[in-house]
C-alpha cells in the first residue's frame, strides 16, 4: 500500500498520520478526545475529523482525498468511523484495530506479544502466533483504567481533599490544583466537577500536575505515581503471564502519555522485572499511530526510517 493515513484516539487527545510511501513523507494532524463510549457523538465526530483534516492540509489533497488504506484504533464503532471520514476520505481498505495491536507494532515491530497502553485509561492485552487476543483492564473510570491519567488525576484530587480537611499529609497539589482550576478555594471546584462542567480530559491533565508535584519533592504525589506503576505493572503481568507466573509470550512493551512521567515508568520497569522475569520488556522508539500505519505496510527498514525520521520532526513540535 502506498498511502495510509493511521489514527489514535483516545480520552484525552487524537491524532493522526497520512504516510505517503512514494514521497516516503509523514503528514500529522490532531484533534480533542475521541472515545464515543463516553463522550457525545458530537464531540467524537468533531476530534476525528479535525485530527484527519490537518493530515490531508499538511499533504495538499483535495477533498475527499483517496488513499490506499485507513487503519485506526480508538473506542468507537467502526460505522461510526466510517460515516464521521465519509466526507475526508475514500479507501480501498478500512482497518479497525485495538490500541494494543498499535503498541505492539510501534514497539515490537510485530502483532505478537503484550503490551499496555495507559493514557487516560488503560488497556493490557496479549496475542499469540495463532491471532488469540486476550485482554486485561480497560473497564473505564468506574470500574477499572488503574494506574491511567485519569486515575492519577482521581487519587489526586482525593488527595488534596484529604490534605485541606486535615486528614492527610500536606501537599503543594493543592496550591497546584487551585491555579490549575483558577479557584480561589477548593470546595469552589465541587459543583464544577459534580455537575459534569470539567471533562473527563481535566481530571487526566492532572496527572501532569502530580510529576511535577512528585519532581519537586512532593512524598504524596510520588506515592500516587508509584501506586500507579504498580498498577501498570499488574496489568502487562495478568496478560504476559499465568497465575503461576510462568511466562506466556516472550516480549512486551508499553505506550501511552503516563509512561512520559519517569517515576511511573521506572516503578513500572521495576516491578514488571521482578514479578515476570524473564521477559523481554521493549522500550518503544514510535507512537503508537506509526504502529498502525506498520499494520498496513510491510515494515521494511525504509519505513521503519521514514517513520523514525517524522517522529523526531513532530516531537519536537507536539510533544
Amino acid at each position: 500500500m502506498r498511502t495510509v493515513l493511521a489514527i489514535d484516539g483516545g480520552g484525552t487527545r487524537t491524532r493522526a498520520w497520512l504516510y505517503d510511501r512514494s514521497s516516503r513523507q509523514v503528514h500529522d494532524g490532531y484533534g480533542g478526545p475521541a472515545n464515543a463510549r463516553l463522550g457525545h457523538p458530537w464531540a467524537f465526530r468533531s476530534s476525528l475529523t479535525t485530527a484527519v483534516r490537518g493530515c490531508l492540509a499538511s499533504w495538499g489533497a483535495p477533498l475527499p482525498a483517496r488513499v490506499d488504506c485507513v487503519v485506526w484504533a480508538m473506542p468507537a464503532p467502526a460505522d461510526l468511523v466510517r460515516r464521521c471520514l465519509s466526507a475526508l476520505v475514500q479507501a480501498d481498505h478500512w482497518l479497525s484495530a485495538t490500541e494494543v495491536d498499535f503498541a505492539l507494532m510501534a514497539g515490537l515491530g510485530e502483532r505478537e506479544g503484550a503490551a499496555v497502553v495507559a493514557g487516560t485509561g488503560v488497556l493490557a492485552g496479549r496475542r499469540d502466533s495463532a491471532g488469540g487476543w486476550y485482554r486485561s483492564d480497560g473497564w473505564g473510570p468506574l470500574m477499572g483504567d488503574e494506574g491511567g491519567g485519569y486515575w492519577i488525576g482521581q487519587e489526586a484530587l482525593r488527595a488534596v481533599a484529604r490534605a485541606r480537611d486535615g486528614r492527610g499529609p500536606a501537599t503543594v497539589m493543592l496550591r497546584l490544583l487551585l491555579e490549575r482550576a483558577q479557584v480561589g478555594d477548593l470546595r469552589q471546584l465541587i459543583p464544577v466537577l459534580y455537575a459534569g462542567r470539567l471533562p473527563q480530559a481535566f481530571v487526566a491533565s492532572l496527572a501532569v500536575m502530580v510529576s511535577r508535584a512528585a519532581a519537586g519533592g512532593d512524598g504524596v504525589a510520588a506515592r500516587i505515581l508509584r501506586r500507579a506503576g504498580r498498577r501498570l505493572a499488574a496489568a502487562l503481568a495478568s496478560v504476559a503471564s499465568d497465575a503461576g507466573g510462568r511466562l506466556l509470550t516472550a516480549r512486551a512493551t508499553y505506550a501511552g502519555g503516563v509512561f512520559r512521567c519517569p517515576l511511573v515508568r521506572e516503578t513500572f520497569v521495576r516491578c514488571v522485572s521482578r514479578r515476570i522475569p524473564g521477559l523481554s520488556l521493549v522500550c518503544p522508539s514510535l507512537p503508537p499511530v506509526a504502529g498502525g500505519i506498520l499494520l498496513a505496510v510491510s515494515g521494511s527498514p525504509e519505513v521503519w526510517e521514514d517513520l523514525r525520521r517524522a517522529w523526531v520532526r513532530i516531537r519536537s513540535c507536539h510533544p
